[in-house]
This record gives C-alpha cells, sequence and structure tokens, in this order.
C-alpha cells in the first residue's frame, strides 16, 4: 500500500512541476494518475515543505500500479471517486 493525498476541495495532490503543484480537482493536465508516498509519515513531511497547506489535508492509503504513481481507477477503487473534476 502507498498513501496519495487529497483535500475535498483540490481532490488528489497529483505532483509538481517547475514549483507548482497540481490537484485532480483543479488542472489535472491530463495526468493519468497520482504520486504516491511510501507511508502517511513520508506524506506528511512532504507536505510540510509547502508554502502554501491548503485546508482539511487527508492521506489515504491506495494500491498503487507502480512504485511511485496510482491510476485514477485505483484511486476510484480505494473511494476516492469524489476526488475528479466531473
Amino acid at each position: 500500500m502507498s498513501v496519495v493525498i487529497h483535500t475535498q476541495k483540490e481532490g488528489i495532490y497529483l505532483g509538481s512541476c517547475m514549483g507548482l503543484g497540481f490537484w485532480s480537482k483543479l488542472d489535472s493536465c491530463g495526468q493519468p494518475g497520482v504520486v504516491t508516498f511510501h507511508n502517511e509519515f513520508a506524506a506528511k513531511e512532504y507536505v510540510k515543505s509547502w508554502d502554501n497547506i491548503p485546508e482539511g489535508i487527508e492521506f489515504t492509503e491506495v494500491y498503487p500500479d507502480d512504485v511511485q504513481y496510482a491510476s485514477i481507477a485505483a484511486c476510484v477503487h480505494t473511494g476516492l471517486s469524489g476526488c475528479f473534476s466531473q
């Protein structure tokens, strides 16, 4: 199992590029999956490095598709279907 970061408002944290964070409900940029963390502690430590931490951060375990990413299907299977734009 791995862990994903998510909020009700922003959705699931997809990852970052050039200093910008991307979220599934805001601007997924066509990403087919989301970044995962080895455990909740690692995810929490990563969040601490952000300048702006969104309210309501949650951490949920998912079965990743590979070492670093989980597909949208894997997230939906875990019960995170509401974390994606409709």
